[in-house]
């Protein structure tokens, strides 16, 4: 990559990791996930085990280990304190900027860079913009984002080149695959469109493409497998258990969360018409793009909308197969936009730069303002308190602290039932590590 490219990357970066710090420099938003991954990367540091502060291993057994390690490895560092999470998550927001502006600028490289510089710009704003807002919740899907990022970096990369770089980026694609299940489970979706993805790929022998994602499936699904059972969680979320929420309702949730991206979050009939209908629109973008590159010679134009689908579809299979508490909104799609946004553009660009002065406010419109206004309060505003009765939280608060020891945590959405560690005191914390408030 040219060396002012490289300028820009760490450019973008940085800037991300600034608007991150803003957005969270009072704290964190956290569910019941976001509190067990912290407990148990304090576990890993002052008992080296994986498990809750109570030394409940069953409370961990619904999440790989890699985002634990990854927040114990800043705190061994910095320190068991709020300000540690804080740092954890900018950093992450500036690899995850790092990763995506890479493959925007790899995706773009081999076309027309003046006439396609409107489209590349857009691109990198939306990266910046839209990463910094999913580094304020405290989640592992963060961590899966980069490596999201780095697959498709790697499989854009693998049309017609020789076979010692193509066995290269197979390689490379396996060990980024498996460390994305080593962080959240849902990661399967993305080794199975991997795996599609590159039997797609038509300027190679079919043996080869077969040999191709036989490698990158097992390189991926072995040692995460190994994982489960040398943490025993292998009875966690598994598949044939009753799903949350029907086919119909998940549907729903997805297309209408694909327009959250861009559209208030809101239940009024016209917002939530609003989400459906813009999410409805992003996915005829991916189905226009799938068809417009159809042509081998296309391929790697191609290749964001070909994954982004088949990870779509996939987690529609996948939450049907299993149990898992959340909709299928949010988090779970942060990489969709972020794949297809900027094939949407390079087609847009290419068929109008007008069309495309019409896209900036859409797609930017929203995450410009929402970053805008949280930076200046940051996502949790200093010295919040809960109210006694507020319906939101189900179970209990943790206060926001940022220099006696605490995580900034705001914990919302709390099902007792579901996660009964939440909803008890432990005496194994860190002085001033909790403070709950229950709320009937």
């Amino acid at each position: 990559m040219k060396a002012v490219s490289l300028h820009l990357l760490i450019l973008g970066g940085v800037v991300t990791s600034l608007l991150s710090y803003a957005l969270l420099r009072h704290g964190i938003l956290a569910d019941p996930d976001s509190w067990a991954h912290w407990e148990a990367s304090v576990s890993i540091l002052e008992k080296g085990s994986y498990s809750l502060l109570d030394g409940d291993q069953a409370g961990v057994a619904y999440w790989p280990p890699l985002f634990p390690i990854y927040l114990a490895l800043v705190q061994a560092l910095l320190g068991k304190t709020g300000y540690s999470l804080t740092i954890a998550m900018c950093l992450l927001a500036y690899f995850n900027a790092m990763a995506w502006l890479a493959f925007l600028h790899s995706y773009f490289e081999n076309s027309n860079g003046n006439r396609n510089r409107v489209a590349l710009w857009l691109g990198t704003m939306f990266v910046i913009l839209f990463v910094a807002w999913c580094s304020t919740e405290l989640m592992s899907n963060f961590l899966l984002l980069l490596f999201v990022g780095l697959i498709l970096i790697l499989l854009t990369r693998v049309f017609g080149v020789s076979s010692i770089r193509y066995s290269a980026l197979v390689v490379g694609l396996s060990l980024s695959c498996a460390a994305a299940l080593l962080t959240h489970n849902s990661a399967l979706v993305f080794v199975l469109a991997v795996a599609v993805v590159l039997l797609s790929e038509s300027s190679r022998r079919l043996t080869d493409r077969l040999a191709a994602s036989g490698a990158v499936s097992i390189g991926a699904v072995a040692p995460w497998l190994g994982t489960r059972m040398l943490l025993h969680q292998t009875h966690a979320h598994p598949l044939g258990s009753h799903p949350n929420y029907s086919l119909a309702g998940y549907i729903y949730q997805s297309v209408a969360g694909l327009g959250e991206f861009f559209s208030p979050t809101s239940r009024t009939p016209v917002w939530a018409a609003a989400n459906v209908a813009l999410g409805i629109g992003l996915i005829g973008f991916v189905v226009w793009g799938i068809l417009a590159t159809r042509r081998s010679e296309r391929w790697p134009v191609g290749v964001p909308f070909l994954l982004a689908s088949l990870a779509y579809v996939f987690l529609l299979v996948l939450f049907n197969l299993t149990w898992v508490n959340d909709p299928l909104n949010g988090r779970f799609l942060w990489f969709f936009p972020l794949s297809v946004i900027p094939g949407i553009c390079l087609l847009v660009r290419r068929r109008s730069v007008y069309w495309l002065m019409l896209l900036y406010p859409l797609v930017l419109g929203l995450p410009a303002y929402r970053v805008a206004r949280y930076s200046w309060t940051g996502i949790v505003p200093s010295g919040r308190m809960t109210k006694p009765g507020d319906l939101r939280i189900r179970v209990c608060y943790f206060l926001t602290a940022m220099k006696d020891g605490r995580p900034p945590l705001q914990c919302v959405r709390v099902y007792a039932p579901t996660y009964p560690w939440m909803a008890r005191w432990k005496p194994g914390l860190p002085e001033g590590s909790q403070e709950a408030v229950k709320v009937e």
